[in-house]
């Protein structure tokens, strides 16, 4: 029992190591896709998105993301319920937030740059990941203009946008809400 953990864990960190590859290779495919449609029939876009989210949520789970540390931190039993009501009112949170944006007619891929910015705002999310995506969707802009697809270029623009706003917010929570640990280094020239 104790192999198959350690197994599932190996295996979870895994599929967190290889799910920001994943996720900027589905942003480069749907954005091929938008730019030449015959590509749009090359994918099977619902197993492809359902694939998105399923590797996203296994990814949760992994030591590299915050919700294995959030796990750890429930088996302190006097945090028990503050941390569940805490995570609760998190999820709470999104779920309004998502229900709201569903509501309005929000397209795919804002719901997915939304849900993203949620969940790196609530969980830790690593910020380089963020801005290498940002940067993408930048490079991606000029490629766009220079054959003539000035509206998906736009689009893309305001998606960095999103990303950047998204990585500036996040790191304004972790710099004001997240403990400040100091490392006191003994000098040893003297010796």
């Amino acid at each position: 029992m104790i192999k198959f953990k350690k197994i599932i864990e190996i295996l979870i960190d895994r599929v967190a190591g290889f799910f920001p590859y994943f996720f900027i290779f589905y942003i480069i495919s749907l954005s091929i896709a938008m730019l030449y449609s015959p590509l749009r029939v090359f994918f099977d876009w619902e197993a492809f998105n359902t694939s998105l989210i399923f590797l996203g949520i296994l990814s949760l789970f992994s030591k590299k993301w915050r919700l294995n540390r959030i796990v750890k931190k429930i088996q302190d039993k006097r945090k028990l319920i503050i941390n569940l009501v805490i995570i609760l009112i998190k999820l709470i949170i999104i779920l309004s937030f998502l229900t709201y944006a569903i509501l309005r007619g929000i397209h795919l891929i804002n719901f997915l740059i939304l849900l993203f910015g949620l969940i790196a705002f609530f969980f830790r999310v690593d910020i380089i990941l963020v801005g290498i995506i940002s940067l993408l969707f930048l490079l991606l802009c000029p490629i766009l203009l220079h054959f003539g697809n000035d509206e998906l270029a736009e689009l893309f623009a305001l998606y960095a946008y999103y990303f950047l706003i998204i990585m500036v917010i996040v790191q304004l929570k972790n710099s004001f809400f997240d403990k400040k640990i100091t490392i006191k280094v003994k000098d040893i020239s003297s010796y």
